[in-house]
């Protein structure tokens, strides 16, 4: 008889915690409302002025002038973000030189419209190897 009620017990117990565990596992894994997009495209850009800085595709094509690269990437950029449109997605530009700064996020429609704030600065020469 004490053998048949410890039983019981722990398969009570047993149902009890499993019950508790699948709840918990529910409850803390929903996502609920969020207000914000979790999904952020970061699109990063050399905005320093080396001179004449070589990409691979350069190397191979000699049409592209050197002052080209950040308007390349410019137009790459807003292909993909029209290509991503659609999708819910927030956009996010890194400029970076000798310093780094990040604008954004936006939605398609804005970051499209601020690419244009994507610009070079010819007076930073940063990334410089020499000493």
């Amino acid at each position: 008889m004490k053998r048949r009620l410890l039983t019981l017990v722990f398969l009570l117990i047993l149902i009890f915690g499993v019950a508790l565990a699948v709840i918990l596992t529910v409850v803390l894994t929903s996502k609920g409302n969020k207000s914000e997009a979790e999904n952020i495209f970061f699109f990063a850009f050399y905005v320093g002025n080396d001179g004449s800085p070589q990409r691979t595709l350069r190397q191979t094509r000699n049409d592209i002038p050197p002052q080209c690269a950040l308007n390349m990437d410019i137009d790459n950029t807003r292909d993909t973000i029209t290509a991503l449109g659609a999708a819910d997605w927030q956009y996010s530009y890194i400029l970076y030189a000798d310093t780094s700064r990040t604008i954004g996020p936006f939605k398609a429609l804005d970051a499209l419209t601020n690419l244009n704030l994507v610009v070079e600065d010819r007076n930073n020469y940063g990334l410089s190897q020499s000493s």
